[in-house]
């Protein structure tokens, strides 16, 4: 799409696919979307390919993976960081600087001429933002939706009941391509989020079907649900399946005792 290109940091592995994707908005400024890992070899094919100054700094969520490079980024460019006012405090990265402009749920963003909406879509992490192209419908969506996969859902800090809402938001703007932090883009996007939408709500059936067979801790849950995925995914399978039952806590639909779990009749 116009003044949209994409760098692919060299950092594949199980929880960032291919690697994490930065994004390169503009054309005669640049804003960078994620700019990544601290990589010094990713740092420098940012600035390679920027082709014009980098003005702007936008921060989906303050994960490493996502934001580690922030700090020298913002300092060989003097780009002005924004980002979400509160880091969220899963992954502390002491040298993420405070944002030079805290976004605010729905705040303009004036780059090269275009517009851009910040959107908070909590769920994956409390501090993430997606940015919006209402000229085009390009959906910048960080961990929100990737292009492989689902997306980890880990508490306390991700929230299933903030995250399915935020799908249901960002099915509401039908955007024409999902440009995601991970994978390719996504060029059905409502298509997309309702997979997802779809997924959660049948992985909570089994959920809800495990507590009423009798399984009443994590552990056994995972095992169940999970009997064919390859047991070194079960700790990260473990977070998901915590983030359906608080959810279901909230809704009065499960008990907690310690670590054990019912379902309320």
């Amino acid at each position: 799409m116009k003044g949209i290109r994409r760098v692919l940091a060299p950092n594949p592995g199980m929880m960032t696919g291919p690697g994490t994707n930065t994004y390169l908005v503009g054309e005669r400024e640049i804003a960078v979307i994620d700019p990544g890992p601290a990589i010094a070899s990713h740092l420098d094919a940012i600035q390679a390919q920027a082709g014009a100054p980098i003005t702007q700094i936008w921060l989906t969520h303050a994960h490493p993976d996502h934001a580690t490079a922030v700090p020298a980024l913002r300092e060989a460019t003097g780009a002005v960081l924004m980002a979400w006012p509160t880091p969220n405090p899963t992954y502390a990265i002491p040298s993420l600087p405070t944002p030079d402009r805290a976004l605010a749920d729905g705040d303009d963003i004036t780059l090269d001429g275009e517009h851009y909406q910040a959107l908070h879509c909590p769920g994956h992490a409390s501090d993430h933002l997606c940015f919006f192209r209402p000229a085009d419908g390009a959906l910048f969506t960080g961990d929100v939706v990737v292009g492989l996969g689902t997306v980890v859902i880990a508490p306390p800090d991700g929230d299933l009941t903030q995250y399915l809402a935020s799908l249901a938001r960002l099915l509401t703007l039908h955007a024409t391509v999902i440009l995601p932090g991970h994978g390719e883009p996504i060029t059905h996007p409502d298509a997309k989020l309702r997979e997802y939408i779809d997924h959660r709500l049948a992985r909570e059936v089994q959920v809800l079907g495990g507590l009423e067979r009798g399984l009443t801790t994590v552990a056994a849950l995972v095992a169940d649900i999970y009997a064919a995925v390859d047991p070194r995914v079960h700790p990260v399978a473990a977070q998901q399946v915590l983030g359906h039952l608080f959810k279901l806590v909230r809704e009065g639909k499960v008990a907690r005792d310690g670590d054990m779990w019912r379902q309320v009749p």
